[in-house]
């Protein structure tokens, strides 16, 4: 489910809209599907209507807490999905020895 809430957001911004809130409890579960839903749209922007520093700011703060989940999944062993790729290059700002990290994850399973 994180990937597709990383994939929505991701459609949201190629069509020119940035939630600027879109933490995990902006996103709820389609209850047939449990696809998920984002809500909230409050503080959303136009990409025509905001400079290139606040777009890109609205952007970085949309994939944040998604990004953060993918780096709690890094843990169970290397995602290789579109959210797994963001999160693996988020590690080098959240861990101060962020190489160590990536070798864990890499050589999980290994005897």
């Amino acid at each position: 489910m994180a990937e597709e809430t990383l994939v929505q957001l991701l459609a949201l911004h190629e069509g020119g809209l940035a939630h600027g809130d879109a933490e995990l409890h902006k996103h709820r579960r389609e209850p047939v599907a449990l696809a998920p839903v984002l809500i909230d749209f409050e503080l959303a922007v136009r990409r025509d209507e905001v400079t290139d520093d606040v777009w890109n700011k609205r952007r970085a703060l949309d994939l944040e807490a998604v990004v953060a989940r993918g780096d709690l999944l890094q843990g169970l062993g290397r995602q290789t999905s579109r959210l797994g790729e963001l999160s693996w290059e988020s590690l080098e700002r959240v861990f101060k020895e962020p190489d160590r990290f990536k070798r864990a994850i890499e050589t999980q399973g290994e005897v």
